[in-house]
């Protein structure tokens, strides 16, 4: 399944859910959702049942017809300050982090419907947040360029990774090394790090010959690629070990996002509200409308 939140006031707040796989998306979603009047980020649940949503606060959802089962707003003790522009699930799917502009990571505790964590660390508004592949640490980005692992339980300060003042827009751990954590700029360039020693890998993108990258999704089947879209309109491949780009692919319009629907089949979102599906191996582009930013 594939879940798209549209992120424009105009949109309404639409958060969808798609059929994808190999063959592309399939043209009539499977539920929506008008939780917000803008939903800034959505997730799936580990297990696919539930979806968690902000905006002005913090949905949780059933995937299947879109009831929703917890609203964590105003009227709850300790509810999220400001707007909110990240979300994610732990792997029991009983917590959920989210954090925003007031500059605070909460972390929620869904059965007990109350915030269990605080964590307060950031200087500067939370555009991005993603538990690692135990859910014991909790990796986050700032718009003032850094991004700060925390260990959930006892809210300690694992690593504050940062080089340079551009604000941090999405930030991801790759599935095959876990120790590895992608954090994608505004201004467009890739960092990724070491987690487990504080240490930079590599930079892509950015500047020079390589257009400014808007997404990021690691390769499910091979540690060293990355997938990568672009302001051009166009899918970049990338070798992480080699530090260079392996192959591109134009999909058209300008890509805000991207993720692997299959190994050898990527899925990314244009600006102009379209999902295209492109294979690897240049089949040809699945086309599909949907709303306007893909999760």
């Amino acid at each position: 399944m594939l879940l798209s939140a549209a992120t424009s006031q105009a949109s309404g707040g639409v958060v969808a859910v798609w059929e994808a796989d190999g063959a592309g998306v399939r043209a009539a979603e499977l539920c929506r959702m008008t939780t917000h009047d803008v939903a800034r980020a959505a997730r799936f649940s580990s297990s696919g049942e539930a979806i968690v949503a902000c905006g002005a606060d913090v949905a949780l959802c059933a995937t299947r017809d879109a009831t929703v089962a917890l609203r964590l707003g105003d009227d709850v003790p300790g509810a999220p300050r400001g707007l909110l522009n990240c979300c994610d699930f732990d792997k029991s799917s009983r917590l959920v982090v989210c954090g925003g502009e007031g500059g605070v990571l909460d972390v929620w505790d869904c059965k007990r419907r109350r915030v269990v964590r605080t964590l307060e660390d950031h200087g500067s508004s939370v555009a991005a947040c993603r538990f690692d592949s135990t859910s014991t640490c909790v990796a986050s980005g700032n718009t003032n360029g850094e991004v700060l692992v925390h260990k959930v339980r006892s809210r300690s300060l694992l690593a504050l990774l940062h080089d340079d003042a551009v604000a941090v827009n999405v930030v991801e751990y790759s599935p095959l090394r876990p120790h590895h954590l992608g954090a994608l700029h505004a201004d467009g360039s890739l960092r990724l790090w070491d987690v487990e020693n504080s240490k930079k890998v590599t930079k892509l993108g950015g500047g020079g010959d390589h257009a400014d990258l808007l997404g990021l999704a690691f390769s499910p089947v091979n540690a060293k690629f990355l997938a990568a879209s672009k302001a051009d309109g166009a899918v970049a491949f990338w070798d992480i070990d080699r530090g260079v780009c392996v192959k591109n692919l134009d999909v058209g319009g300008q890509c805000t996002s991207i993720v692997f629907a299959t190994e050898r089949v990527v899925v990314v979102g244009t600006d102009d509200g379209w999902v295209r599906a492109r294979s690897m191996h240049r089949l040809p582009a699945q086309t599909r409308w949907v709303a306007e930013n893909l999760s």
